[in-house]
């Protein structure tokens, strides 16, 4: 499946935004609504990413398992 059509850029540049966007949600969420919690944005940065590397991780180990070593490639 290779995208070609010229709208396919834009329409995935604006999905990669808005996933981009939702990974600082459960951030401000804690921030705004758990009492005591840390206002700075620092302190959750570790754990953004290694939720987004965990992730990420699990999406690719799903991958190999349903290619079994035969990957993709786009001609």
């Amino acid at each position: 499946m290779l995208v070609s059509h010229p709208c396919s850029g834009t329409l995935l540049a604006n999905a990669a935004g808005s996933f981009y966007g939702n990974t600082f949600i459960p951030t401000i969420y804690i921030q705004s609504m758990v009492k005591d919690a840390s206002q700075a944005g620092v302190d959750y940065v570790f754990v953004n990413f290694v939720g987004i590397w965990l992730a990420s991780t699990v999406i690719f180990v799903v991958y190999a398992l349903v290619k079994c070593n035969q990957p993709w490639f786009p001609a």
